[in-house]
């Protein structure tokens, strides 16, 4: 069974807001939890006891292999990708499409 199937829905908008706030736990904690009454000391420690919970854990690191799944982008694929259409514009005798 996912992670995912086992977390509270604060749990999982907490892992959510982690990977989405570049790995904040106390603003991830703010953003799942009513924190605003709470001191900064307080969100900080209960912040660490939630991403110290394994399912949060592995949750945190299932949303983090997705996310390196749809970003797998790099100037090498890119790179390669121009060079394929610049080769296509060549072999079709357009060398617009090869500057542009």
């Amino acid at each position: 069974m996912p992670a995912v199937d086992r977390l509270t829905d604060k749990m999982e908008a907490a892992s959510q807001a982690y990977i989405e706030n570049g790995g904040n736990q106390s603003e991830a904690y703010r953003t799942a939890y009513n924190a605003k009454n709470m001191a900064d000391a307080t969100i900080w420690k209960e912040a660490s006891i939630l991403f110290k919970n394994p399912l949060v854990a592995v949750r945190v690191l299932e949303l983090q292999e997705e996310h390196r799944q749809r970003h797998n982008v790099t100037v090498d694929t890119l790179t390669k990708e121009l060079d394929e259409a610049r080769t296509l514009a060549k072999e079709e005798a357009q060398p617009a499409a090869m500057t542009g």
